[in-house]
């Protein structure tokens, strides 16, 4: 999760807080959930469906205050001839495209990306379940880590385009129509198909799993859950800038 006003980077785990961890008042008496459900705290993520409806269906959480950088991409990339009508990217492709890393730095990349999916991919043999692992494991924290570090690049280069067009208004729009839906226990998520138009998509839909009965966290849990909040500084250009004159 970032915050573009103060361009850093949140992981929240979750797994150890816990629906009690969610609910603690922390710094001037806000808690995680209050945060998360705040219009006033601007708060991006890529893609917020998935997020939201776990949020909403396994601890309760209603998402609200943010700007979805995948409609914030499409958004900028709708005006251009090369673009495909009714396609979103994934955020992989987003960073291989869009982001200054080196050469060596996307091979690099997508070799962390590869060995990580074949843990949690199940199409590749893996399972989601072992990101409820603890410890975490440390290849896995790499993948997050370098997921996570590019969206604040990502965030100002598509907004700035999304500005000159004059598309904030139908990124937030959108964004909050994703929200909104996603917030339902039958909600049913588009795979890879564009929210524009506004029209009914007629595209197949694929039924969101639902999570809630793979974990029922109890209110009596009380994890530690300060070190349950971990923060990546935003290190991405710094890093991947060494590292190319590294090679």
């Amino acid at each position: 999760m970032f915050m573009p006003t103060r361009k850093q980077i949140f992981f929240l785990d979750l797994h150890t807080l816990g629906k009690a961890g969610l609910r603690v008042p922390r710094k001037h008496g806000v808690s995680v959930k209050t945060f998360l459900e705040s219009a006033t705290f601007q708060k991006g993520l890529f893609d917020a469906r998935h997020t939201s409806h776990l949020l909403y269906i396994c601890f309760g959480i209603t998402l609200r205050g943010v700007l979805d950088i995948q409609l914030m991409e499409l958004a900028q990339r709708r005006s251009m001839s090369t673009h495909q009508a009714g396609s979103l990217r994934k955020l992989n492709d987003c960073i291989i495209k869009d982001t200054p890393i080196s050469r060596p730095g996307k091979i690099n990349f997508q070799a962390i990306y590869e060995a990580a999916a074949k843990l949690f991919d199940n199409t590749l043999g893996g399972s989601s379940q072992v990101f409820q692992q603890r410890p975490l494991r440390e290849d896995l924290k790499v993948y997050c880590e370098q997921s996570l570090e590019p969206l604040p690049y990502l965030h100002k280069s598509y907004m700035d385009r999304v500005t000159r067009l004059g598309k904030e208004e139908w990124v937030a729009t959108k964004t909050a129509k994703r929200l909104q839906e996603s917030q339902s226990a039958e909600y049913l998520i588009p795979s890879v198909f564009s929210p524009w138009p506004d029209r009914q998509l007629k595209d197949p839909l694929i039924r969101y799993a639902k999570l809630v009965k793979a974990r029922q966290f109890s209110e009596h849990e009380s994890p530690d859950s300060n070190s349950a909040i971990n923060f990546v500084g935003t290190r991405f250009e710094t890093r991947h800038s060494t590292n190319a004159k590294a090679k």
